[in-house]
């Protein structure tokens, strides 16, 4: 039986739980949810005067339900603060699938002088002080559809949970980032926001409409990229003889896999 309050706090209890929700990849949320009642103490998934064309519904439900966190809260493990962050993943006709949306890290006003200027004065992403709080992070993927009610909410396919954390990404991903960083400020400096000029992470429109925030995040291709990666690491013990093999992630029966050139 697993105690939501438990993988908040222990390393070995998070990684249990993590393990077991992968244990059904390819099942509906209500198959998922199915399993989570026999499972989770105190399980409760609430769905009552809940709306459907509320665009954070599903990220909320994840979180509270099947995390026990608040909207706001996220697990913190001794020093290590990680974020529960949904995914949406868009089957193409061939199978092969795209990340329907970019993820979002922390929004930054780029109106506030102080801010601006810790970010100027910074020479690598990981020297900002919000690094913290956005480099560590668990992508809980599904399967993206339209929904209308609450029937199309639990037919939602899980493709499981992979881990992002920044401080392991490999010397090639953090190059780009630095790079990425850099244009970062100098789209700052100029006041023109050209997300066109980043690859991985960039700086884009977040808030209502006229909102001066912006919100650093992860563009959907490296969110791509990084689940291919830690695909690979699961399949494969020597998946760094792998990476420049020709391949694609692509839907297998609702399971996430890799089909070969």
């Amino acid at each position: 039986m697993f105690i939501l309050e438990e993988i908040h706090i222990y390393e070995s209890s998070l990684i249990e739980y993590i393990n077991f929700l992968n244990s059904f990849r390819g099942k509906t949320l209500e198959e998922l949810v199915s399993e989570l009642r026999n499972k989770v103490l105190n399980f409760d998934l609430d769905l009552r005067n809940v709306n459907v064309n509320d665009k954070g519904l599903i990220g909320k439900l994840i979180k509270k339900s099947i995390f026990g966190l608040s909207s706001r809260k996220k697990i913190q493990i001794n020093d290590e603060i990680i974020n529960i962050r949904t995914t949406n993943i868009k089957c193409n006709k061939n199978l092969s699938f795209q990340i329907k949306e970019r993820l979002t890290l922390s929004n930054i006003n780029v109106s506030n002088y102080y801010f601006n200027q810790n970010i100027l004065n910074k020479n690598k992403l990981e020297q900002l002080s919000i690094y913290q709080n956005f480099k560590n992070n668990i992508l809980f993927t599904l399967l993206h559809k339209q929904i209308d009610n609450i029937k199309d909410l639990l037919n939602i396919r899980f493709l499981g949970i992979f881990t992002c954390n920044f401080d392991d990404f490999l010397s090639n991903i953090h190059h780009q980032l630095d790079l990425d960083f850099n244009n970062i400020k100098s789209e700052i400096q100029n006041a023109t926001f050209q997300t066109s000029n980043q690859k991985y992470i960039h700086l884009h429109k977040h808030g209502n409409k006229g909102s001066v925030t912006r919100a650093l995040g992860l563009k959907g291709n490296f969110v791509k990229e990084i689940i291919e990666l830690e695909l690979l690491k699961e399949k494969f013990s020597d998946w760094n003889t792998k990476l420049d093999i020709k391949k694609t992630l692509y839907l297998n029966e609702n399971i996430l896999d890799f089909k070969y050139d």
